[in-house]
């Protein structure tokens, strides 16, 4: 069973790049400092992991992963956020399937 309720593919580039702004600015907003630092951390964690090695292992996390359930999946803010980075639920974990440009928009960040 897969889902990805995020609606990232339907959304041009400025839009996701918006929408992952909001998303952070909600996680800032909604939870004490130390948590949205926790969430942010793990999530550039993941996103540094899969630039320097795109292999399934790095675009697959279980979501009953007691650290990152805790950090990111429990936070709707943070899970709203990877889902419009363009990663998907399947099952119990989340994936981030291998496409062209899918760091398109963090290019001018780094």
């Amino acid at each position: 069973m897969a889902s990805n309720s995020g609606g990232s593919n339907l959304l041009g580039e400025g839009e996701r790049e918006q929408a992952f702004i909001s998303s952070l600015e909600s996680l800032c907003k909604q939870h004490d400092r130390e948590r949205a630092r926790q969430a942010i951390e793990t999530l550039l964690t993941l996103a540094n992991n899969i630039i320097k090695s795109p292999d399934e292992k790095y675009r697959k996390v279980k979501t009953q992963n007691k650290s990152f359930s805790a950090k990111v999946w429990s936070l709707p803010e943070a899970k709203q956020f990877l889902l419009h980075w363009g990663w998907s639920e399947v099952e119990e974990c989340v994936v981030l399937p291998i496409r062209r440009g899918i760091f398109s928009w963090s290019n001018k960040y780094y």
